[in-house]
Order: structure tokens, then sequence, then C-alpha cells
């Protein structure tokens, strides 16, 4: 008689199908684009205290919640507003390292969103992101 029982294979408790984060990232040039996105894009950091220049214009000198309602009459989305009314008060340095901190995050995304793509080598998706990161827009 055979010791193989007729029951089919079960997975183990906690086996997982979804995707793991560090697999979705994979591949990612990390040092790369850490290294060129930063001497790229890093002097806007060493002006901490100045707005762009959109900005500048509108908000100087105004009281804390001013950009909200200037967003909502002029029909701009409501985030933007508040956004500006949040990080204002902490400091104008704050619009200087969002702006950095989440343009690299974005990066990152399109890196996730190329790679399920099946479109591009990974070599590709390589290149194309940090030509993304480097790249004014």
């Amino acid at each position: 008689m055979s010791s193989v029982s007729g029951r089919a294979v079960e997975p183990k408790f906690g086996a997982s199908t979804e995707v793991k984060p560090e697999r979705m990232l994979a591949g990612f040039p990390w040092v790369s684009a850490i290294v060129l996105y930063t001497v790229s894009w890093g002097w806007s950091l060493l002006r901490p205290n100045t707005l762009y220049w959109d900005d500048w214009a509108d908000l100087f000198q105004q009281d804390k919640w001013f950009a909200r309602d200037y967003y909502l009459s002029s029909g701009r989305p409501p985030w933007e507003g508040i956004t500006h009314g949040i990080l204002t008060p902490i400091g104008i340095w704050t619009f200087s390292i969002l702006t950095f901190v989440l343009f690299f995050s974005l990066g990152v995304f399109l890196f996730v969103i190329l790679r399920k793509l099946d479109f591009f080598l990974t070599s590709e998706i390589k290149l194309i992101i940090l030509i993304f990161l480097i790249a004014p827009v």
C-alpha cells in the first residue's frame, strides 16, 4: 500500500498570494536614484525659507487660513489651501522638503507601475526612472 494519502496538498497557514513590498521594489536603482536625484535637485534644500514664485505673491504675510479661502474662491481643490494652511505655520522650509521627498516617491511609484506593464525590460525601466527623477518636469 502506498503511504501517500489521497488528500490534496494544502498551503501552510500564513502563506499569502499577495505581492510583498520588498518584491515589488526589487530592482529599483536605490543608490543611483538617490545620489543623482540629490545632486540634481538637492540644491533646492539650500534655500529653506523661500516660497516658489507663484506662492510668494499670494501668500506672503497673510493669515494662516488665507490660502484655503483663496484657493476655494478661485476654484482650486480645497486640500491645496489646507496644505498651505498647515505647512505655513510650521515653516516655509516644509514646502521644499515635502516637494523633494514626494517627487522622489513618485519615481518609486512609477517604477512599480512600469514593472506591472510587462512592456519594458528591467534595465529600460531603471533608465526611465532615472530620467524621470533627473530631468526637469
